[in-house]
């Protein structure tokens, strides 16, 4: 059963005592001019989370690092053991309404978003219970993996490498999976859109071109930890 976080939500369920749920905010920010007030991000979780839901600049995100990965992480309840909570944000290009993600020109599709009964577009995520989590890091307003090449927040796995790479019919992905997890990897375009999905993979997988055009293309390891790596990919 997923549940929704909303005010009557939190207030309903305020006094189960659910461990806590560590969640860390990421996204790619390399294409932006960043505001001087800098990245914020807001949704349904931050009632839970001790502020106030759908209010920017509460939670700033920060580029420690310089790498234009901005992150912040945020604390709720867990849910139960088995469940999973499911939650709606945006990322905002300063602390106010209005450079946010997902108004005129946006590049967020069903991918990684919907669309509310006000016509608002929003992320959303499902965390399943246990362990801390992480969003993938999206490019800014689009729902395109990171293009920052080698980034790299697998636990389960590393050494990801494409060969050959430019391809030409088709390129073998391998890893080293580092306790038997088994992988998701999704190849996507140059606008966020999920062109191939393998599922189950350990330590290799073969990528065949079948009808992909020539161009950039981004092959996304990912793990059920919310954690991934992103690879460039050519085709020639």
């Amino acid at each position: 059963m997923k549940r929704i976080f909303t005010i009557a939500f939190f207030v309903a369920f305020a006094m189960v005592a659910f461990a806590q749920k560590t969640l860390t905010f990421r996204v790619d920010m390399s294409l932006q001019t960043v505001d001087p007030a800098g990245v914020t991000v807001a949704g349904d979780f931050q009632g839970a989370a001790g502020g106030t839901n759908w209010t920017p600049g509460q939670i700033l995100l920060t580029d420690d690092d310089g790498n234009m990965i901005w992150e912040a992480t945020a604390t709720f309840a867990d849910a139960a053991p088995g469940d999973e909570i499911v939650i709606l944000y945006k990322y905002i290009n300063g602390a106010t309404w209005g450079p946010n993600e997902g108004i005129a020109g946006t590049l967020l599709t069903d991918e990684c978003s919907v669309a509310d009964a006000g016509g608002n577009i929003n992320r959303t995520l499902t965390i399943p219970a246990g362990d801390a989590f992480a969003t993938v890091a999206y490019q800014y307003d689009s729902c395109t993996p990171t293009s920052i090449i080698g980034t790299n927040d697998l636990t389960t796995a590393k050494g990801a490498k494409l060969t050959p790479n430019p391809m030409t019919n088709s390129t073998v992905l391998s890893f080293e999976n580092l306790n038997g997890t088994a992988h998701t990897v999704t190849v996507k375009n140059m606008v966020g859109q999920t062109v191939a999905t393998y599922s189950n993979v350990l330590d290799n997988v073969t990528i065949n071109r079948n009808n992909l055009t020539s161009g950039i293309y981004f092959v996304v390891v990912s793990n059920n930890r919310g954690e991934l790596s992103t690879q460039k990919l050519i085709v020639e």
